[in-house]
């Protein structure tokens, strides 16, 4: 699943602080077992350090959850932000692993 985002309703919403608009971003459950086996996988295969991971529960990571406009709680899949589109589900797993 894949949500263009609206540029017109976030340039008049502040980016979440450190975040830019280009950066590739990689949200994950921080308490989910396989989520952690993806950043481990993810920090090992990122040799030019071209992504940028949060936890869904830290707090930057909850910020770019309501920046994208998306829920906070409950939360069941993970999220790739990529020059201005949302990833979901096995769309963010395989944009994360090329």
């Amino acid at each position: 699943m894949v949500a263009t985002l609206n540029s017109r309703a976030h340039a008049a919403k502040q980016l979440p602080p450190g975040v830019q608009l280009q950066d590739r971003v990689v949200l994950f459950d921080g308490v989910c077992n396989l989520c952690n086996s993806l950043v481990k996988f993810v920090i090992a295969h990122d040799h030019a350090g071209q992504l940028r991971l949060a936890s869904i529960q830290s707090e930057a990571g909850q910020a770019i959850l309501r920046w994208l406009g998306m829920p906070t709680e409950q939360f069941g899949t993970m999220v790739f932000l990529e020059n201005g589109k949302a990833y979901t589900k096995s769309s963010a797993a395989l944009r994360v692993a090329r």
